[in-house]
């Protein structure tokens, strides 16, 4: 099977963000389909016994807070120039990620909805399954470790891992240069802090878990980022803006059941097509 570069953007182009999380550059957040779940904006100063996050220990102190966050869900949506240009403006994402200690344990989930068509995408047990609608009869696509479209899949899959909040957050370790928090928000029901994070591309040891390369790093020397934190520095909603050939691509995710039990299960026997029956 060839998976088309239309259907691998489809399928990855928000989840890139996921990481990645939440950069504003040109656009207004308020432009986004996620930001229904703002309630409120309240006042600047922090609640009481409250200590606001600073460059010197944002990495830390958040990557404390995330480091029992094995499993949650997630719900994206695309704006932003590049978002438009692609026709991905609106797109909405959701999902889960359960993180194990090898790749057999660790389960990804995600499913899209773009100009009417719906993608089901999912890693289990190493193995990935994909349903791409009409494309493939609404059933679910089987790709073991020995299939020719492997490498395409865990290319797209690598977009997916970005889901994790904490290995971006990681990522920005020695290159935070300035921390500001911008007031209170209640996210879906939950008190969070407004940060702005600016990180010095040039100090960033992993510009992949970043969603950038080397030359767009250069090109940019900064990123800024939001991150909506609650009082134990939990995330509940990160927003990103990605270079893609000079234009933003911008994703409001929204994180939700950080550390509750989610479970993700492969598609029964009957729902799963194999490629000869679609003449490949």
């Amino acid at each position: 099977m060839r998976i088309t570069r239309r259907i691998a953007a489809l399928l990855t182009a928000g989840v890139a963000t996921m990481a990645l999380a939440a950069c504003q550059s040109g656009a207004d957040p308020s432009s986004s389909a996620a930001d229904d779940a703002v309630e409120a904006t309240t006042s600047e100063a922090p609640r009481d016994g409250y200590t606001a996050l600073t460059a010197a220990d944002f990495v830390e102190r958040s990557t404390a807070a995330q480091a029992d966050m094995s499993t949650m869900r997630y719900k994206a949506t695309l704006s932003g120039p590049a978002a438009e240009a692609q026709g991905l403006t609106g797109a909405a994402m959701e999902g889960a990620v359960v993180t194990g200690e090898t790749a057999a344990d660790t389960a990804m989930q995600m499913t899209m909805e773009v100009e009417g068509a719906t993608f089901d995408m999912m890693l289990v047990g190493g193995d990935f399954y994909m349903n791409m609608g009409p494309i493939t009869q609404d059933m679910y696509l089987h790709v073991t470790g020995e299939d020719a479209s492997r490498a395409e899949l865990e290319a797209m899959m690598e977009q997916l891992e970005q889901a994790n909040i904490s290995g971006q957050t990681k990522a920005m370790d020695g290159a935070v240069s300035e921390v500001t928090e911008l007031g209170t928000e209640t996210i879906n029901g939950v008190e969070t802090h407004h940060y702005a994070v600016t990180v010095d591309l040039s100090k960033a040891k992993d510009l992949e878990s970043l969603g950038i390369d080397k030359a767009a790093a250069k090109e940019m020397g900064t990123m800024e980022f939001e991150y909506f934190l609650d009082a134990e520095d939990i995330p509940h909603r990160v927003v990103t803006t990605i270079p893609d050939a000079g234009q933003d691509l911008v994703a409001t995710m929204d994180i939700t059941d950080q550390g509750e039990p989610i479970e993700i299960t492969a598609p029964p026997a009957d729902q799963i097509i194999d490629p000869a029956d679609m003449g490949m």
